[in-house]
């Protein structure tokens, strides 16, 4: 690895070609032609940087990889292509995934290293966070280099203001190219400072602003850097229980479920399942919604915690009061049966089995035993061994 304490000089160099011009002038997105040269403090190795990339993604996806370096992560940055040279020889050169680490003991100094990410090593979505256990193979003949967070910023920074001012140049109002882009300059610009000012992190961490995160109220938009870190942090220890239990479950029915709708059914399995353990352990009927929603979706991941979670509420409240959609217990379990019925996943039939066989309501009149007895005498004929048992013992308990 390149010194630790030593970081190497950020020198950003941008150009627009003609192409670049003429995108601009007709307000379309323009990759101009941006490069980082990264050279050590005796000036004798340099390392050079050559980005293909939209600006408002390379901003967006570098500057956070940057972030997630301080908080301590490995992070996905862009493609490169890159050339090392030592004495002012050309040693390398190869194309690679620029990612950035972090550096043990010193929070103003991350890593730059070039890897290659295979489909298996690579993030959700194929940028941000790798997971703690996949190991990366550095592409530098020195390692992993030292930078200034500081300097980093800096440069995307300048690069961000450069093409801005280069669609206005050109009469182009750069939102109109790039609906992102001026969002992401002024964030890239809002991280800086906080750098430079010693107010890390940059962003609001407070319950109110994780809840506008998952469903904003004013239309304001939080911008995709500052979004992906409030993401990363609301999966930390306890930041969805508060959320939760401090919050959403104070707010009138329709706000609280447009929350748990945001939470548990908006594609992103870490949040539906960190929601639901918290449910789990205190149901809230302001959830109703979504849990259906996890039943309608036919996930076979969050279809069995839903269910357990319906199942609390079947037990624990006579009549549902406090749901934006006005659904009744007999909805509830009309949905269960009917997953029995018709799931794709033997998972979801199993524990919709279980839960209806074991549900113990507050309103005892809600089961409908025949009805009950019917539909699992039917899961007896199903393809699956698992589902085949699952009904064999719940007419058994029945008898």
């Amino acid at each position: 690895m390149a010194e630790l304490n030593r970081t190497w000089e950020t020198n950003p160099s941008i150009s627009f070609d003609d192409l670049a011009t003429k995108k601009a002038a007709d307000a379309r997105e323009i990759w101009p032609v941006f490069a980082l040269s990264l050279s050590d403090q005796e000036g004798d190795r340099e390392l050079e940087l050559c980005f293909d990339v939209p600006v408002g993604k390379l901003l967006e996806f570098t500057a956070g990889a940057i972030l997630d370096a301080t908080d301590g992560a490995r992070s996905w940055a862009v493609p490169v292509t890159w050339s090392y040279h030592h004495e002012g020889e050309r040693l390398e050169r190869e194309e690679s995934s620029l990612i950035y680490r972090p550096m043990d003991g010193d929070a103003e100094t991350i890593g730059i290293d070039l890897v290659q990410v295979t489909s298996e090593a690579a993030p959700p979505g194929g940028n941000g966070r790798f997971d703690e256990s996949v190991e990366l193979e550095s592409d530098l003949p020195l390692g992993p280099i030292p930078v200034s967070v500081e300097k980093q910023l800096s440069a995307l920074a300048a690069v961000g203001r450069e093409t801005v001012a280069f669609y206005r140049e050109h009469g182009t109002d750069p939102s109109a190219a790039s609906h992102e882009l001026p969002m992401v300059v002024d964030e890239v610009e809002t991280v800086l400072n906080a750098v430079q000012e010693g107010k890390m992190p940059a962003f609001d961490t407070s319950l109110e602003r994780f809840e506008e995160l998952v469903h904003p109220t004013d239309g304001k938009e939080i911008g995709p850097i500052e979004t992906d870190w409030l993401r990363a942090h609301a999966l930390e220890a306890g930041v969805i229980e508060d959320l939760i239990r401090e919050r959403v479950s104070d707010h009138p029915p329709e706000r609280a479920g447009d929350l748990y709708y945001g939470l548990i059914t908006r594609g992103d399995d870490a949040y539906a399942e960190r929601a639901l353990s918290v449910l789990a352990r205190h149901p809230d009927e302001k959830a109703l919604h979504a849990l259906l929603m996890c039943l309608w979706y036919d996930d076979p991941d969050l279809t069995p915690q839903a269910m357990a979670v319906l199942g609390l509420l079947l037990e624990t409240k006579t009549t549902f009061t406090e749901n934006d959609q006005g659904f009744d217990q007999g909805k509830v379990i009309r949905e269960i049966r009917t997953c029995i019925e018709s799931s794709d996943h033997p998972e979801v039939k199993v524990a919709a089995i279980e839960t209806l066989s074991g549900l113990e309501p507050a309103n005892p009149t809600l089961i409908d035993r025949d009805q009950l007895v019917e539909t699992l005498e039917g899961a007896l004929t199903d393809s699956d061994e698992d589902v085949r048992y699952a009904a064999e013992d719940a007419l058994s308990a029945l008898e």
